[in-house]
């Protein structure tokens, strides 16, 4: 009975967290596709969410994003995102896909890493050396796995 009820609490903690990627991209867009001015995710988020909302941050994709800890759970994390919008108030963010998911993993070289919309977007890409733009994965010659596109 109790081996049981500690698989049933693993299967659950491990789907919960398999694909938290793909909901941290979803909420994003969806909370973009409604016209929302901010958006909160409030369970746990990984190390790999994280780094996509720094360098969407820092590509000045999203005005800025603040980071809390949970003090009753320590796997929750508190997390807020604030949009950023042209002078005619529309979102900055056309659109964002997830291209690697948990059943299909695309990775690519450095020769075949091609641009977004002429320029006017980003990959995402997860390298040996860190999460990272495609024009930076290319200036340090990295290829590695697309994780989403943005423009």
């Amino acid at each position: 009975m109790e081996l049981e009820k500690l698989a049933d609490n693993f299967i659950n903690l491990y789907f919960k967290m398999a694909n938290t990627l793909a909901k941290f991209l979803s909420k994003i867009n969806n909370a973009r596709q409604s016209n929302l001015k901010d958006v909160y995710f409030n369970y746990p988020i990984s190390n790999k969410c994280i780094k996509i909302l720094d360098i969407l941050y820092k590509q000045g994709y999203i005005k800025s994003f603040t980071i809390k800890n949970d003090l009753t759970d320590s796997n929750k994390t508190n997390i807020h995102v604030l949009f950023k919008f042209d002078q005619s108030g529309k979102n900055v963010i056309n659109y964002l896909n997830q291209i690697s998911t948990s059943n299909r993993r695309i990775y690519v070289s450095i020769n075949s890493l091609w641009k977004v919309k002429k320029g006017n977007g980003c990959f995402i890409i997860s390298t040996p050396k860190g999460i990272m733009t495609d024009f930076d994965a290319r200036i340090l010659k990295l290829g590695g796995e697309l994780l989403c596109s943005i423009a």
